[in-house]
């Protein structure tokens, strides 16, 4: 995939221009010297062959490949092979007035119904949250638009980017790639399974001093590092309420700070959680937490 390297060259050669009309082509002598020169950068990268389009649309793209409304064609970058005849990629800039959300509705909304299948790309936001990402947590937008989408029947990929702009427009990027012949016209993507990791927030005036968090298809874990003047129990207490909240079942629990979790999601998938909550000895008020949550194997969960 191309990125956005040649960005930042044609959106300040776009911005000259207004949106409503669909090519804009820059003066002749500048588009030949752009052309020039994002041809010698990509040739850095070993990539000679690449087609520099400043102001227009490659000649081969998918016809069920919709545009924004008014968009305007910064420009476009194919390399060999392009899409439409094996491995290759072409990378499609585009200016509009909608907003980076109506963008990616927008193809989220019309692909379906022209056989593309939408990927779904979870990313780990979950488990155990400093101050900062909580607010954030709290703060950021409940849609979830997938960008990434694939065609089976004509064996390409597709993402869609969108930046919003200080001038109020919004600059979309797609791009297509084939991955050659060893995708089948039938195959597409895995499906991706969210793993059920609820957001768990610190206690009030808690300090978070360390932790992260990790994700696969069927399994999750998260680990932190906290002071707080809670104790043992109280500090359990706090993180399996908002496990409960989330809709896990406690199934079993320790003295020593360990319990056992259940879960069921929307599709029927079961799931299992451990959650171990312990004193750092030696340090008071500090205190190691650790989650896990597993997908159960179907013979199990049956």
């Amino acid at each position: 995939m191309i990125s956005f390297r040649l960005l930042p060259v044609l959106i300040t050669l776009s911005i000259a221009f207004p949106l409503g009309t669909v090519a804009q082509p820059a003066p002749e002598n500048e588009a030949a010297l752009l052309q020039e020169m994002l041809r010698a950068r990509y040739a850095l990268d070993g990539q000679e062959d690449v087609q520099i389009l400043v102001g227009q649309l490659p000649d081969s793209l998918p016809a069920d490949l919709p545009l924004p409304e008014e968009a305007q064609i910064i420009g476009s970058v194919v390399n060999p092979g392009s899409v439409a005849g094996g491995s290759g990629s072409t990378e499609i800039l585009l200016r509009v007035n909608q907003s980076p959300e109506e963008i990616y509705s927008l193809y989220q909304q019309q692909l379906p119904g022209r056989g593309w299948q939408v990927e779904e790309i979870h990313e780990v936001r979950d488990g155990f949250l400093s101050q900062e990402a909580t607010e954030i947590s709290q703060t950021r937008s409940p849609r979830n638009f997938s960008n990434f989408f694939c065609s089976p029947s004509q064996s390409i990929y597709l993402s869609v980017s969108a930046q919003p702009q200080t001038d109020s427009s919004t600059v979309v990027n797609l791009s297509l790639s084939a991955p050659g012949s060893g995708m089948q016209s039938s195959e597409c993507f895995f499906e991706a399974v969210k793993v059920p990791l609820p957001a768990l927030t610190l206690p009030a005036n808690a300090q978070f001093l360390s932790g992260g968090s990790s994700s696969s298809n069927d399994e999750a874990s998260s680990d932190v590092v906290i002071q707080t003047d809670l104790d043992a129990e109280a500090l359990v207490a706090h993180y399996a309420s908002q496990l409960q909240q989330a809709g896990w079942t406690q199934v079993e629990t320790s003295e020593v700070g360990l319990s056992r979790w259940s879960y069921q999601d929307e599709e029927g998938r079961n799931w299992q959680g451990l959650l171990l909550i312990s004193e750092i000895q030696g340090t008071p008020d500090y205190y190691s937490a650790y989650i896990q949550m597993l997908r159960r194997p179907e013979a199990i969960a049956q």
